[in-house]
């Protein structure tokens, strides 16, 4: 099958006309229809009555999607945006957060990397109870963390990256009010998770998931941390803000030149697609997790700060709000979903 010879836009008045393109058999039944499996892992095609229409040619061929579902299909789609993002910045090394390099490759708004002083004035504005949106935060983090390190786990299977997860030391200095980023010290890592736990048991919390479902006590949690951290390095220049996680991403650098360029998706227009089918996708998705949820909880009989904001009847309505808000691309929302 030329695949290669595939372009956007092209139009075969029928199936024998494609067949007679692509160098294969012309088929009928159940082998047609492999044929046209086949071909939809490289390209999505349209239909309009004999006739068959190239609307876009896919960077890489994703997996058998009858296998492999939507998910599979997200995860083909990422990975594809990721490795263009790398090698066209010409990136050999990346120490990133996850939620900065989702929204470097356009799978979401950068309005959704969290920043206290704006989601206070968001929250105020939208008029949507903090339970509602301290729970669209955390589950929203969760779904984008399984999808992220699939994607790594799948690209170093592919020998294409090698990855490791680290934990990152945002701090000031004596003579400098500016916040500085480094690599944390096997030693301060040490010394940081002793004081969590001690402060964790002063606190009376039995497990940290107290702390993700109360933002309160996960404030004063870090607020205490940070002050034991400072009074015991008092002589240090490093005066400590917080810690957060972050991924070491390396380009394999025995990946021969050619085979890099073949992960650049040199038409813009293409790009754009595979964007907006990943963040419809994204969104589809996050509606489905808020409705389950909402589900969930009307029959749980829990009586936690979360569980009664999810069994609010307007949980599953501000969750589409901040999925409009936060996540879905200005060109997704009138683009046309091209999975099926």
């Amino acid at each position: 099958m030329k695949i290669e010879n595939l372009k956007e836009n092209m139009v075969f008045k029928n199936y024998k006309e494609l067949c007679v393109f692509l160098g294969i058999k012309i088929a009928g039944g159940n082998s047609k229809q492999a044929q046209l499996n086949e071909l939809a892992r490289h390209c999505s095609l349209e239909r309009e009555g004999h006739s068959f229409r190239i609307k876009e040619v896919y960077a890489a061929p994703i997996k058998d999607k009858a296998s492999k579902g939507r998910k599979g299909f997200y995860s083909e789609l990422l990975q594809a945006l990721v490795m263009d993002y790398l090698v066209t910045r010409n990136i050999s090394e990346i120490c990133t957060t996850r939620n900065n390099l989702l929204c470097k490759v356009e799978m979401m708004q950068e309005n959704f990397i969290y920043d206290e002083k704006k989601v206070k004035l968001m929250q105020a504005e939208m008029n949507i109870p903090e339970g509602i949106f301290l729970d669209f935060f955390n589950t929203t983090n969760k779904t984008f963390k399984n999808a992220f390190e699939v994607v790594l786990k799948n690209l170093l299977q592919k020998e294409l990256i090698h990855y490791e997860k680290v934990i990152m030391l945002a701090y000031r200095t004596e003579n400098n009010s500016k916040l500085l980023y480094r690599e944390i010290t096997p030693q301060e890592r040490h010394v940081i998770q002793q004081l969590q736990h001690q402060v964790q048991e002063q606190f009376g919390y039995a497990n940290m998931r107290d702390l993700i479902l109360s933002k309160s006590r996960s404030k004063k949690f870090s607020q205490q941390v940070r002050s034991l951290y400072n009074k015991q390095h008092a002589n240090s220049e490093c005066i400590l803000q917080f810690t957060y996680s972050a991924y070491k991403i390396t380009l394999n650098n025995q990946l021969e030149e050619e085979k890099r360029l073949t992960y650049v998706i040199q038409d813009p227009s293409r790009k754009e697609s595979l964007q907006n089918q990943l963040n419809q996708l994204l969104c589809e998705q996050l509606r489905k997790n808020a409705e389950k949820r909402h589900q969930e909880a009307l029959v749980a009989d829990k009586t936690d700060y979360i569980t009664e904001a999810r069994r609010s009847a307007q949980y599953v309505a501000d969750n589409e709000e901040l999925i409009t808000r936060l996540i879905t691309l200005k060109t997704a929302s009138q683009a046309t979903l091209k999975t099926n």
